[in-house]
């Protein structure tokens, strides 16, 4: 293998970028760009829109049709070996003439994992791995984590006063940020394959928890269909006229311990599931059984928006990878609802250790992303 080559981060840097344009519609498959490069010229550039449809290797091809032969191929993340939904890449990258891969990392995937490379090089096309890796990692983070874990990437989201509240003494919690901030929260809800939250949410704030295109700027693709929205609900007291059933209810699991079947028919009515998965005490839902559940239906991102009960019971059993805050510069007073519930957290040793990972102004508000 050639040394890097000083022009490749550049054209690497571009091809992340493109990749970056399926952030909102790929799912279940990752985020992947593709640029071919003739003579330092740009012949093509591609990226995945929509699971199901062409790959970027396959539109990046199409576009530079003759112009492939002996032409550098840049890619995010290494080709598809296998047959999916749409045939593997790895096929038509050898017939086309290009002559030299550059690859930002290996896919995780245990069906790929080095088997794309290996069937380029096996063909006598020169490979480069590792070129912007850090960067093409990051845009695929929860699918990499996936796949590497067997569990999805858990995000937990919360919008607080800057005293550390969720809500007033009398419950109320609109708006405690706002509006941009409110709008970068659709776009987090839109890369996530699932939203978790609990009965208390349902209750107090009765959400859809749908990503509203209307509050989307106009240069964001679209969603090429809605999240899976999960309720934990262990006594099943959810009423069939909450509005999370009002879109897509097919598309809504209520999660419970209650064993009685005759009170899930309402609900299975609509059109949503109820799944009986409690813990070992029988008084929770089973986080992690749910989640296995999640990872069956290649949910890779997952995205909880609770109060601080359910989120609590993430960090308690370890399962809560980011936290992102939107610190709203308000306050809502001592006797206000606390961000967390953490009950094991008695004394100063037994804190929950987190990283700062970003920060960012949105509007007047602060978005924190902290890393477990």
């Amino acid at each position: 293998m050639q040394p890097q080559r000083p022009i490749d981060k550049a054209f690497m840097l571009q091809t992340i970028e493109l990749a970056q344009l399926g952030t909102y519609s790929t799912r279940p498959n990752p985020c992947v760009g593709c640029m071919i490069v003739k003579d330092q010229n740009v012949v093509a550039s591609a990226w995945h829109k929509y699971a199901g449809h062409d790959h970027a290797e396959i539109l990046a091809l199409h576009q530079a049709g003759e112009n492939a032969k002996g032409a550098t191929m840049y890619i995010s993340l290494e080709p598809c070996s296998h047959q999916g939904k749409t045939p593997p890449c790895i096929n038509a990258i050898k017939a086309s003439g290009i002559t030299r891969a550059v690859v930002a990392m290996k896919d995780p995937n245990p069906k790929v994992n080095g088997k794309g490379v290996q069937a380029l090089q096996e063909h006598g096309i020169e490979v480069e791995v590792g070129i912007c890796e850090s960067e093409a990692y990051a845009i695929n983070e929860g699918f990499f984590y996936s796949m590497e874990n067997q569990r999805p990437f858990i995000r937990i989201k919360h919008a607080m006063s800057f005293d550390g509240r969720i809500a007033s003494y009398s419950g109320e919690s609109k708006w405690i940020t706002g509006e941009l901030a409110r709008m970068d929260v659709q776009k987090l809800r839109a890369q996530s394959g699932a939203i978790i939250t609990g009965m208390g949410t349902i209750k107090h704030d009765d959400p859809r928890l749908t990503v509203r295109f209307d509050q989307w700027p106009e240069d964001v693709c679209h969603l090429s269909e809605q999240p899976l929205r999960v309720v934990l609900d262990s006594k099943l007291h959810i009423s069939p006229s909450a509005s999370i059933f009002d879109s897509d209810p097919e598309k809504v699991w209520v999660v419970t311990c209650n064993s009685d079947k005759s009170k899930y028919k309402a609900i299975e009515d609509l059109g949503a599931k109820v799944h009986y998965w409690p813990d070992k005490e029988g008084n929770h839902v089973d986080l992690n059984t749910l989640l296995k559940h999640l990872h069956a239906e290649q949910i890779h991102n997952v995205l909880v928006e609770s109060g601080g009960r359910v989120a609590g019971a993430f960090f308690e059993n370890a399962l809560a990878n980011q936290y992102w805050i939107y610190l709203s510069p308000t306050l809502l007073g001592d006797e206000g609802v606390p961000v967390l519930k953490l009950p094991s957290v008695r004394h100063f040793k037994d804190r929950k250790q987190l990283r700062i990972k970003h920060t960012a102004q949105v509007g007047e508000d602060l978005r924190v992303i902290l890393e477990t």
